[in-house]
């Protein structure tokens, strides 16, 4: 489970929440990551992770990357910006911004 949202109390750490105990009580592994109190810095754009098979960056989001490869399962608990997007929070799209280079490996792997 990754939750976005930047409020401890919100609406969408609520859901998260019963999402994670009713999972836990079906019998199922579940971790929570909470992008709240991570940091997690742009992309850079710099295309380095399709030559060096990862990240430049060193930030919390080369760990959730890594968390994100191995699970089984990804739930993602984010709130519904006001703003004209409506499509999901600026926190999520960072954090699936820096998956990028996850992605190029794998990529790579499939093509061989």
């Amino acid at each position: 489970m990754i939750s976005t949202s930047l409020r401890s109390k919100s609406n969408s750490e609520a859901l998260a929440d019963a999402f994670i105990k009713g999972a836990r009580e079906g019998g199922n592994s579940v971790e929570k990551i909470t992008l709240q109190d991570k940091r997690i810095a742009f992309c850079k754009g710099c295309l380095a992770c399709q030559k060096r098979q990862k990240c430049v960056i060193d930030d919390d989001a080369v760990e959730i990357v890594q968390k994100m490869h191995d699970a089984e399962t990804i739930v993602f608990a984010t709130p519904l910006p006001v703003g004209f997007s409506r499509t999901t929070s600026a926190r999520l799209a960072l954090a699936l911004d820096r998956r990028e280079a996850s992605w190029q490996v794998e990529m790579s792997a499939m093509s061989s």
